[in-house]
């Protein structure tokens, strides 16, 4: 007999980093995959509960689908570490990720990853997998329509998926089926959690992992903000602020920096706009010159990444230093677009919110400018903390899959 597993999942499919949530546990891995001919016999021979233990650094994985090229592939950090070739999503004009293969790869094999691990610890005897899935993802406001959309639904929907997981001397066969699938514009999760943030909301939730994570938010996400007000605002504030107000977003990735407007949790179709600015353009005017002055032969985007995070690597206080000019003048390209935006609606806006990735390195660089201008436009600052800057959009993907709105569209849809 097979075991029969039924998943819920958020899934941020960032350029640079992959952000999902799987049945309440957050995984962060590099969003890229290396495709190779064969296995090691080296690895295939290795035991297989070390690397069961910690599938999600060490996924390998063969994927039969309809929507990518049948074949062997190393995922994330595993695939960091391999030395093959990175297959990663384009920074800059050519960041397309309804088009990327980059996505549907590493969603699918993070999800077989969770089902061969979660299966093995119920039956330690299963090795055939029967995975079945409702998932909310994203797409940027200026790539969102109705074709991006169905595209995007039908890689996912379209087909059952076959993945087998190696682990060494042993292997899972994971067979994928979506349920359902609803595709939402990015940073509409982000306020949709945000709003979740309330004693009320998190005593009537009791959905798999999800009661846990907004109770352990909801402790400190709001504290620089009430600081920030505290003369401004008559007592200290919680999601129900954000349900009514008009928020401007400058939501910082990789490669490109998104400036939707939402009420609610609905998006305004007139401020859709998006720039090529980023982390990732800033680190790809510097990369050469620092390999060259590390005489380092192969580095790529994410492992200039994990550098510049950990704050310990020997590689950090250098690396730091070159990106200093490219990050400043990211960041002023990215204010005055946001500016833009905000003016182009008659400064009608209640709350600047500033998330993503790309929002922690730029922090210093923007954060006294958006202050001042925040009080010029008369509207609140909304930086949201280095702690929950790169999880907040897979966390508000996790919380509508959960949601009542979520299984009315899926009804609706069945």
């Amino acid at each position: 007999m097979a075991t029969d597993l039924f998943l819920k999942v958020g899934n941020d499919i960032g350029n640079s980093e992959h952000d999902i949530v799987i049945n309440g546990d957050i995984i962060q891995q590099p969003n890229v995959f290396a495709r190779i001919r064969n296995f090691p016999d080296a690895f295939l021979e290795m035991d297989f509960n070390p690397i069961l233990s910690d599938i999600h650094n060490n996924l390998a994985v063969s994927i039969s689908s309809h929507s990518v090229e049948t074949g062997n592939y190393y995922i994330g950090e595993y695939a960091c570490n391999s030395g093959q070739r990175l297959h990663n999503i384009e920074v800059g004009a050519d960041n397309s990720k309804v088009d990327s293969d980059v996505i549907v790869i590493c969603t699918l094999s993070q999800i077989a990853a969770f089902s061969a691990k979660k299966a093995y610890q119920e039956n330690k005897k299963e090795s055939q997998i029967n995975t079945f899935v409702d998932m909310t993802t994203s797409l940027p406001v200026t790539q969102y329509n109705k074709k991006s959309v169905a595209s995007l639904t039908d890689k996912f929907m379209g087909g059952t998926h076959i993945v087998k997981v190696f682990c060494g001397n042993r292997s899972f066969d994971v067979t994928i089926k979506f349920e359902f699938v609803r595709v939402l514009p990015e940073s509409v999760p982000i306020v949709f959690y945000i709003q979740s943030l309330t004693n009320a909301a998190i005593e009537n939730t009791d959905e798999l992992g999800l009661k846990a994570m907004l109770d352990n938010d909801f402790k400190d996400i709001f504290k620089e903000f009430n600081d920030l007000y505290k003369d401004t605002l008559p007592s200290p504030i919680d999601g129900s602020f954000f349900i009514d107000k008009k928020i401007q977003h400058g939501s910082i990735g990789e490669g490109t920096t998104e400036y939707p407007q939402t009420k609610g949790i609905v998006f305004d179709p007139n401020f859709i706009h998006g720039t090529n600015n980023g982390v990732g353009h800033a680190t790809k005017d510097i990369l050469d010159t620092f390999m060259k002055s590390k005489s380092l032969i192969k580095f790529s985007r994410q492992d200039f990444s994990k550098v510049i995070k950990d704050t310990k690597h020997k590689y950090h206080e250098d690396a730091m230093d070159l990106m200093e000019i490219p990050l400043e003048n990211q960041a002023a390209e990215i204010f005055e677009n946001l500016k833009d935006e905000v003016r182009k609606s008659n400064n009608d806006v209640d709350i600047i919110s500033i998330h993503g990735g790309g929002s922690i390195l730029m922090r210093g660089y923007l954060f006294e400018k958006l202050i001042e201008f925040s009080k010029k436009v008369g509207a609140y600052l909304f930086y949201v903390p280095q702690k929950y800057a790169v999880t907040l959009e897979c966390k508000g993907m996790y919380a509508f899959v959960n949601s009542p709105i979520f299984q009315q569209l899926k009804k609706k849809h069945k």
